[in-house]
C-alpha cells in the first residue's frame, strides 16, 4: 500500500470581510446593588447617556435617564411607579394645555341663577323657622 506523501505548502494569507460598525461610547461608571427584601438600585454613566433606578421594599420604583438627542440637546426623563400608577416627566414630552374655564350658554346661566335664587329663598325660610325639639 502506498504511503501518503506530505507536500509542503506556503502559508496563504486570509482576508476577512467585515462590515463597519459604530463604536459605542465607553461606560465611565456603573453600579448595582440588591438585597433579600427586593430592594435594588442600579445605574450607569456613559458620557452621552446615563440612567439610574431604585426600588424600595414596598415595590415603589423611581428613576431617571438622559441622553443626547439627534439635535445635540440633552433630554432627561424622570419616572415613578407606585400605588398611584406609572408617571413620567421629561424635557421632550408635550405639556397638556391649561384647562379652559367653562362658558355657560344663556340658558344654563339663567337656570343657574334661578336655582341659586330658589336655594337662597329656602335657606332664608329655614333660618327664620324656629327649631323644634
Amino acid at each position: 500500500m502506498p504511503q501518503p506523501t506530505m507536500r509542503s505548502m506556503a502559508p496563504v494569507p486570509m482576508t476577512y470581510n467585515m462590515a463597519p460598525f459604530a463604536s459605542m461610547a465607553p461606560i465611565h461608571s456603573q453600579y448595582g446593588a440588591q438585597n433579600e427584601f427586593g430592594q435594588y438600585s442600579f445605574g450607569y454613566n456613559a458620557g452621552l447617556s446615563a440612567r439610574n433606578e431604585m426600588r424600595d421594599a414596598f415595590g415603589n420604583v423611581q428613576g431617571s435617564f438622559n441622553y443626547v438627542d439627534a439635535n445635540g440637546k440633552v433630554q432627561t426623563q424622570q419616572y415613578v411607579a407606585d400605588a398611584l400608577g406609572f408617571r413620567v416627566s421629561g424635557t421632550n414630552l408635550p405639556e397638556a394645555p391649561a384647562p379652559a374655564v367653562p362658558q355657560y350658554t344663556p340658558e344654563v346661566a339663567s337656570a343657574r341663577a334661578a336655582h341659586q335664587a330658589a336655594y337662597s329663598e329656602a335657606a332664608a325660610a329655614a333660618a327664620a323657622t324656629p327649631a323644634t325639639q
